[in-house]
């Protein structure tokens, strides 16, 4: 067991409040919903903003990827994964060119259809970010 007691200038970091604070300090804002539809991520994408999303990885672990691209005409989402290569079930610890299916990105997603999370630093992007996901659970930060 750890000890419960804090020194001066020093404290226990709870990764999400963290989160929260740097966001706070460093004058971003977060918007995320579990609503998400692949429309909606595909608009996002198209402002050139990147989405933060949730699926669950082969042993069932929730994972984060972040979503930065979308091709069309092969249907597929182009991401950044920290843990490495997805398409080689992490044989490789490298980040590569990792794609993913529209079906497999809804398959395998937390949210109901898609988690998306987009942070930003422009607040002129708000009322944008709002009017996409109208009519669905929202939180910001």
């Amino acid at each position: 067991m750890g000890r419960k007691i804090c020194q001066k200038w020093r404290g226990l970091s709870v990764p999400g409040i963290l989160a929260f604070h740097v966001l706070d300090e460093q004058g971003f804002h977060s918007l995320w919903t579990d609503e998400a539809t692949l429309d909606d991520c595909k608009l996002i994408l198209r402002l050139g903003l990147s989405i933060t999303t949730v699926i669950y990885i082969e042993d069932g672990t929730p994972h984060s990827i972040a979503i930065q691209k979308y091709k069309p005409r092969r249907k597929e989402f182009i991401f950044y994964d920290p843990m490495g290569s997805y398409n080689t079930n992490y044989l490789f610890r490298y980040n590569t060119d990792n794609w993913i299916t529209e079906d497999k990105l809804v398959e395998l997603n937390a949210g109901d259809p898609i988690h998306a999370m987009i942070t930003i630093s422009d607040n002129r992007v708000l009322p944008l970010l709002k009017r996409i996901f109208s009519g669905k659970r929202i939180y910001l930060i």
